[in-house]
C-alpha cells in the first residue's frame, strides 16, 4: 500500500484518474443508562479481530467490493471521482437494485472525512427510506449555490472540514450499512404487487465505502467519520470495520440525529431489526448485554473501552420528530429524556472523549445544513414528493407524514454549560482543533 499522498503530490496528478482523500463522518444520538459494555481491558490481539472473524469483514478485499470503473465530475482540484459498484455476485447495491456508487474528492488538508448519507430505513414493522442515492456530492455542489451543504459545502468559509479529503457514501439500502441480506419487501406501491425483490446489502456498501478510502488515502493522520440520521446509525459498524483498513489512526465519530438513540419504549426493537438485516454477527460475544435498554449506548460504550483512538460526538435536536415520534413511535418528550440520560452516561463513563451538542426544537439533522431553507417550504415540498412517490419508499411514507418534518443545520445555536451561545459550525471547530475544550451544549428549550 502506497504513502500518504502529500498536497504537493496531488497538485502535480490533478488530471490524472488517482485515488481520491476521504473523510467520514457521522453523529452520534445517545440515552438512558449504559447497560454493561464487558468493561474488558484490551488484549494484544489485533483490535476487533474476533469480529472481523464473526462476519464483520467477510467481504473487505475481496472481489466483489472492487469497483467496477469510475468516472470524473470536473477538473482540476474541485473534481468529483465516482467510483461505480456492481450488485453481481451478491456485491454492493442499492435496495430496489440501482446501481450503488461512492464519491471522492481531494482536499488541500490530509485528514479525511468519510460521511455516512441517511435515508430512513425500511423494516417490516415500519418503511419510510431512500432506495436509490440522492444526497452526492455532485448534488451539494449545485445546492452550495443556495447555501446548502454544511459540512460538504466546500465554498463555505464557516465550514471547519472544507480543505479535508473527502469520501461521501450515499444511503440507499434501507438498512443503516448493516445488512447482509436479500428478501422480499413492499416498496409501498400496490401497482407492482404487495412484495418487491429487495437488496439490504448495506454491509456491503459500507465496506466497498472503506475499500476506496483505504485506496485512495492509505496513511491519513487522522480521520472524521460522520454519519447524518440513518448514517449515524451506520457508524456503528464503521467505527469498528474501520479498523480493518485503519488499525491505529485516530477517528472521531460525528454521529448527527442517529445512534446511539433507539426506543426505551420497545427494548426488542433492535434485535429484532437486527436480526431482519442478518446483522447479528455485527455484535461482539462479550457484549450480547448491550443492547438491552433498547439503545446503541451500551455498544457504543463498548467500542470506546476497546479502541483508545476513538472518540465520540453525539448531535441532535432534543425533540428530533423524525427518530423519535416517526421513526420510533416515542412522545417527544420520551425522546429528549431518552437523549439526556443516554449522552449523560456516556460523557460519565469516557470523560474528555465523548461531546454533546443538543439543541432546542423538533428538527432533525444538522451537519447538511439545511436551516437555510424555510420550514415551511421543507415541509411543503416533503409532502408534495411523498404524494408523488419521490425520495422515500415504502408503507408509512404518506404526504401527511412527510409534510411535518423539518430539517436543520450547523447556523443553529445552543447554549453551553456557561450560558454562551455556540452554532453548530463554531462547535464543530472547537471539537477538531481542541477537544479539551470543547463545550458541553445541552439546551432543551
Amino acid at each position: 500500500m502506497r504513502d500518504n499522498m502529500p498536497f504537493s503530490y496531488k497538485l502535480q496528478t490533478l488530471l490524472a484518474p488517482l485515488p481520491t482523500p476521504l473523510v467520514l463522518v457521522g453523529c452520534l444520538d445517545m440515552t438512558g443508562p449504559i447497560p454493561d459494555a464487558g468493561g474488558q481491558p484490551p488484549t494484544d490481539e489485533p483490535l476487533y479481530e474476533a469480529l472481523f472473524e464473526q462476519g464483520m469483514a467477510k467481504y473487505a478485499g475481496t472481489t466483489q467490493v472492487e469497483a467496477t470503473h469510475t468516472t470524473r465530475f470536473g477538473l482540476g482540484m474541485n473534481a468529483i471521482e465516482v467510483h461505480h459498484f456492481s450488485g453481481d455476485d451478491r456485491g454492493p447495491i442499492c435496495m430496489y437494485g440501482d446501481e450503488f456508487f461512492v464519491e471522492s474528492r481531494y482536499g488541500t488538508s490530509d485528514t479525511l472525512m468519510i460521511f455516512l448519507q441517511g435515508g430512513g430505513v425500511c423494516l417490516n414493522e415500519i418503511c419510510a427510506a431512500t432506495p436509490v442515492p440522492i444526497l452526492s456530492l455532485r448534488t451539494f455542489r449545485l445546492a452550495s449555490l443556495l447555501g446548502i451543504g454544511g459540512l460538504l459545502n466546500f465554498n463555505d468559509p464557516q465550514n471547519p472540514v472544507r480543505s479535508f479529503d473527502v469520501v461521501n457514501a450515499p444511503y440507499c439500502d434501507g438498512s443503516l450499512f448493516a445488512g447482509d441480506v436479500d428478501r422480499p419487501l413492499s416498496d409501498g406501491n400496490p401497482d407492482n404487487g404487495d412484495m418487491d425483490a429487495a437488496y439490504q446489502r448495506g454491509l456491503q456498501n459500507l465496506t466497498a465505502t472503506l475499500e476506496v478510502a483505504a485506496h485512495k488515502f492509505p496513511s491519513p493522520p487522522r480521520i472524521v467519520l460522520v454519519g447524518s440520521s440513518g448514517g449515524a446509525y451506520g457508524i456503528v459498524p464503521a467505527a469498528v470495520l474501520i479498523r480493518y483498513y485503519y488499525p491505529d489512526t485516530p477517528v472521531l465519530a460525528i454521529s448527527d440525529s442517529g445512534a446511539p438513540i433507539v426506543s426505551s419504549a420497545d427494548v426488542e426493537f433492535v434485535q429484532r431489526a437486527l436480526q431482519e438485516f442478518n446483522a447479528t454477527p455485527l455484535i461482539p460475544a462479550d457484549c450480547q448485554t448491550c443492547l438491552a435498554n433498547g439503545h446503541l449506548t451500551g455498544l457504543l460504550s463498548w467500542a470506546l473501552d476497546q479502541d483508545p483512538n476513538l472518540s465520540l460526538a453525539y448531535m441532535t435536536h432534543a425533540r428530533d420528530h423524525v427518530i423519535g415520534e416517526f421513526f420510533m413511535g416515542m412522545t417527544a418528550d420520551q425522546f429528549e429524556e431518552a437523549v439526556v440520560d443516554e449522552t449523560n452516561s456516556l460523557l460519565a463513563r469516557h470523560p474528555g472523549r465523548v461531546h454533546r451538542f443538543v439543541i432546542p426544537s423538533a428538527r432533525h439533522t444538522l451537519t447538511m445544513g439545511i436551516d437555510v431553507i424555510d420550514d415551511e417550504l421543507q415541509k411543503a415540498v416533503l409532502g408534495f414528493a411523498a404524494g408523488l412517490g419521490v425520495g422515500f419508499v415504502g408503507d408509512d411514507v404518506t404526504p401527511e407524514a412527510l409534510s411535518v418534518w423539518s430539517l436543520g443545520g450547523l447556523m443553529e445555536t445552543g447554549l453551553d454549560d456557561n450560558g454562551h451561545a455556540w452554532s453548530g459550525y463554531a462547535w464543530v471547530q472547537q471539537l477538531l482543533a481542541d477537544p479539551a475544550s470543547t463545550p458541553n451544549v445541552l439546551q432543551l428549550q
